[in-house]
């Protein structure tokens, strides 16, 4: 990537090429993760910018990294929810799928995916919320 980055960087080079949008994101991941120093390339010890806008991929400039207790990724959050029948009776089915960044905590998507139910006109009666002990959220 860094030797990539030199030759576009080069003058002899097409300025045409180093505003190309996908050249444009590479710099930026490269940038973001990368330091260039005396000894060469090296990986950056702490991070260039802050987790929400730090790109951890070229070719989706929406993905970034999270981490929710020990498990860490890269991309999103997918948020489903289906339907609970108490009784056992009913399958239960997949009603709707949100899906944000990696870096928004669960909270925040609570709100969206109770309106998105609303205006469908099958909001439950009682929502079930798997969240952390003694974190904050209340539906309105």
């Amino acid at each position: 990537m860094a030797r990539l980055l030199t030759c576009v960087d080069q003058q002899e080079t097409p300025s045409s090429l180093r505003l190309l949008p996908s050249i444009i994101r590479l710099r930026q991941v490269f940038e973001q993760h990368y330091e260039r120093g005396q000894a060469g390339v090296r990986w950056r010890d702490g991070p260039a910018v802050n987790n929400d806008d730090r790109m951890v991929s070229p070719y989706d400039e929406q993905a970034r990294s999270s981490r929710k207790r020990e498990l860490v990724w890269l991309g999103y959050k997918v948020h489903l929810t289906e339907t609970c029948d108490q009784e056992g009776q009913a399958p239960h089915l997949i009603v709707q799928v949100h899906t944000v960044p990696a870096t928004v905590p669960d909270g925040k998507a609570v709100e969206p995916i109770l309106e998105d139910l609303r205006e469908r006109k099958i909001a439950p009666s009682t929502m079930l919320v798997d969240r952390r002990p003694g974190s904050p959220w209340r539906a309105r």
